[in-house]
């Protein structure tokens, strides 16, 4: 990712909650609609997102960790980089954070 770092406009207002515009990081896939369990970071000049897509929000062996990445400047256009999967196991709760310059994903396995 280089030695840039992710830049965001600053909020110059007096609100204490500020709601952004929305933005699709998701795949539309039509049997697995379930989008959730969501985890962004800042990480060198990208942001990186980590979602569960399954065909439903309750527990499911067809859910899958999705990572995916995109420039601050161009937050429509998310480009999956990574996607886990095991077939028997449900996979949620994404957790991504960024310690000394590595990137961690961590995430939950119930069988």
């Amino acid at each position: 990712y280089g030695q840039g770092s992710c830049i965001l406009p600053r909020y110059k207002g007096k609100l204490d909650v500020l709601l952004g515009r929305s933005h699709r990081a998701s795949t539309l896939t039509p049997a697995m609609v379930a989008n959730n369990n969501v985890s962004i970071a800042a990480f060198g000049s990208k942001l990186v997102i980590a979602y569960r897509k399954a065909d439903t929000h309750f527990a499911s062996p067809l859910a899958r960790i999705i990572v995916a990445t995109a420039s601050s400047q161009d937050l429509d256009t998310w480009d999956v980089i990574w996607e886990h999967h095991t077939g028997k196991d449900d996979l949620r709760e994404t957790l991504l954070f960024e310690m000394q310059g590595h990137l961690f994903l961590y995430y939950a396995r119930l069988a």
